[in-house]
């Protein structure tokens, strides 16, 4: 409590003390001079009250003299790190911060490889602002060394290979990646980071070169996710049809739990290049392989609905419908076949089917309402009084 009191004490002495510019409470004499042989926590406190007034001079003094106290491993690096953030980098001295952080690195435990990696790309961040493109292309290529997941390795890349663009270096990784698959043909990953700078990330727009390099992939594993995946995209986006959907296709087989993705995309890609009816067809097709996909006989309704073809769009539901199973699920598809089966006349089709969705546990009192509303309608339409 007598560090509170005191780092605040010093605190209202600069809020009345007159700022006579410089930088630090170094210039000006009249600021109060820290007690000797104070506790850590009382140096770095008083050294947060003068980095808020923008005394980095005085700040830094003080963090350092906390830090030189601190006997505590895991205390002083995080009092490094406060020095190098709160008070360097606040003060833009980019390469004071851009060697503090090295000591904080130093002091995290050897086995923290995840609180390594941060500060390493803190590093990057400074060095980056320091104007240091050698320093921080060296400090990237570490982060991605120190990735411990795909995801991490991914956009530690993406950052780097960035990087290597700006500064006029990337084609010679690029040189030096072709020249390793080439040596070892079956190197996935680094196949891999070919294909994503060809056509990832914002670096180079080379579709055709990504899909050789993923072919490349798939030849090795022909049943490469990722790979397969990103050649379905960019078939489609280099308008390759038939490649596209053969490859969405084999990931419907792949990866059963992702069919719905797919199967839309398969679609979608059809639909914006395939000649008037393909989609309906391919749907079609589909559903003769997978006649449990309750999706696929949704989407050939809503293809036929489209088109105002209302009864078998309506057949189609009614399909889907039996094969639904959650409540929450058939209730949209309930109203779209009632939709349909009304604009076709079929008015006692359409009447069972809105008894049927009443009798759902539909926790929705609006919902419940206008299906009520619904059926009224369809009892007037074919003379029948309507129900309360």
């Amino acid at each position: 409590m007598k560090h509170v009191i005191t780092v605040f004490l010093t605190l209202a002495a600069a809020l009345a003390a007159p700022a006579l510019g410089g930088e630090g409470p170094g210039e000006d004499e009249t600021l109060p001079r820290p007690v000797k042989g104070q506790k850590p926590e009382y140096y770095a406190a008083l050294a947060g009250v003068h980095a808020a007034f923008g005394f980095f001079a005085m700040a830094e003094t003080l963090q350092l003299k906390a830090i030189e106290v601190e006997k505590e491993r895991a205390k002083k690096e995080r009092l490094s790190f406060d020095l190098f953030s709160r008070i360097y980098c606040r003060a833009k001295w980019w390469d004071k911060a851009a060697k503090e952080i090295l000591r904080t690195i130093e002091l995290v435990d050897k086995d923290n490889v995840h609180q390594k990696r941060k500060y390493h790309l803190d590093r990057a961040r400074v060095l980056k602002e320091a104007k240091n493109t050698d320093e921080h292309i060296k400090e990237l290529h570490t982060v991605v060394a120190l990735s411990e997941t795909e995801a991490e390795k991914t956009r530690a890349l993406r950052i780097l290979l960035t990087a290597l663009k700006a500064a006029g270096k990337l084609q010679a990784k690029i040189d030096e990646y072709e020249a390793r698959v080439r040596k070892s043909p079956r190197d996935k990953v680094t196949l891999r980071i070919l294909a994503e700078i060809y056509c990832g990330g914002g670096l180079l727009d080379l579709p055709g070169k990504a899909i050789r390099k993923y072919e490349q992939i798939r030849q090795s594993d022909p049943d490469d996710l990722h790979a397969s995946e990103r050649l379905a995209r960019l078939y489609a986006s280099t308008e390759q049809k038939q490649k596209s959907v053969a490859m969405f296709e084999r990931l419907m087989t792949l990866h059963p739990k992702r069919f719905k993705m797919y199967f839309d995309a398969a679609t979608a890609v059809l639909r914006r290049l395939g000649e008037k009816g393909e989609a309906l067809a391919w749907c079609e097709k589909i559903w003769r392989r997978y006649p449990k996909q309750a999706l696929v006989p949704v989407r050939i309704g809503d293809l036929y609905r489209s088109r105002g073809r209302r009864p078998k769009a309506a057949e189609h539901y009614r399909k889907a419908i039996d094969l639904t199973d959650q409540y929450m699920d058939k209730l949209p598809l309930y109203f779209r076949l009632i939709d349909c089966q009304t604009a076709a006349r079929q008015y006692p089709e359409a009447e069972r089917s809105c008894r049927e969705a009443l009798k759902l546990r539909i926790r929705s009192s609006d919902l419940r309402q206008r299906l009520k509303d619904l059926l009224n309608q369809i009892l007037e339409l074919q003379g029948k009084p309507r129900e309360e």
